[in-house]
């Protein structure tokens, strides 16, 4: 499979015909595998659909509020927020164990063809040195924090995202289309890993809001059009919702805003790491 994609065949019309199964391969597949497989399809699509809302109940648990109103009236940007953070994360799970990709498809072609193609050679070592320079860059930043151990999990978490996408890698598609085990692994890791990490996930909700500028603890000033004194309160900003603002003040009382007309949030600087939870 991982030859087929790299000749030149494979790009022109038909394109990408070296990626169907053989008739036979698919004539194969066990009823069995595939009802399994579609089940744990549906349910991890429909789990996927409230995953947002799962991680975000999290991460008001870990801050100590509830906001109804984001949950209810912001349904859509909770997606946009963790999808923004998953991009991020999947992003770096490439970036910092890309190797361990490349070392599979190596193996693969190794299986497959006897020999390693050169540039999975070159890519491989790539993201080796690349990897080596990136932990090197985030370890010395790590030591330079009160927490330098917060970084544990998230690189973990990348690990296992990275050999979870490996896995796939050198599969045929019979294999692939009957395979069920991997997706409910998936499921259960989705489930699981919140729960028993949840500063992790309140840290990687705390990304995707703070990239926006509406919540993960960006420094925030609100103020009153109308009222005196003009500012209402300031502080770390948790979460500001379609009605409501959530504010952490220095001492660490949380303050609770209303969001009107006559609302001005005043948004700026970025969140420390370790700001997703008090």
């Amino acid at each position: 499979m991982i030859d087929k994609i790299f000749t030149k065949d494979c790009w022109f019309r038909p394109r990408l015909q070296c990626l169907m199964p053989e008739k036979k391969e698919v004539s194969e597949l066990l009823t069995k595998q595939i009802a399994v497989r579609i089940v744990i399809g549906l349910i991890t699509g429909a789990w996927i659909a409230s995953l947002p809302g799962y991680l975000a109940v999290i991460y008001m648990q870990q801050n100590g509020f509830f906001s109804y109103d984001f949950l209810i009236d912001a349904v859509y940007a909770q997606s946009i927020f963790i999808v923004a953070a998953s991009l991020l994360f999947l992003g770096l799970s490439m970036v910092l164990y890309g190797a361990v990709i490349w070392l599979m498809i190596g193996l693969a072609e190794r299986r497959d063809s006897k020999r390693v193609t050169k540039d999975s050679r070159i890519l491989f070592w790539f993201f080796v040195i690349f990897s080596a320079v990136s932990h090197a860059v985030i370890i010395d930043f790590a030591f330079r924090t009160d927490e330098p151990l917060a970084v544990l999990p998230p690189l973990v978490l990348c690990l296992l995202v990275a050999i979870f996408i490996s896995s796939y890698v050198g599969r045929d598609m019979k294999s692939s289309l009957g395979d069920w085990f991997r997706p409910a692994l998936l499921l259960v890791f989705t489930v699981a890993v919140p729960i028993i990490q949840p500063h992790v996930t309140a840290g990687f909700v705390a990304t995707g809001l703070s990239m926006f500028k509406v919540g993960g603890g960006v420094h925030a000033t609100i103020r009153s059009k109308t009222d005196s004194p003009a500012i209402v309160t300031e502080g770390r900003l948790l979460l500001l919702g379609p009605a409501t603002a959530y504010v952490r003040k220095s001492d660490g009382r949380l303050v609770i805003v209303p969001v009107n007309d006559n609302t001005v949030v005043e948004v700026s600087g970025t969140p420390k790491m370790g700001a997703g939870s008090q």
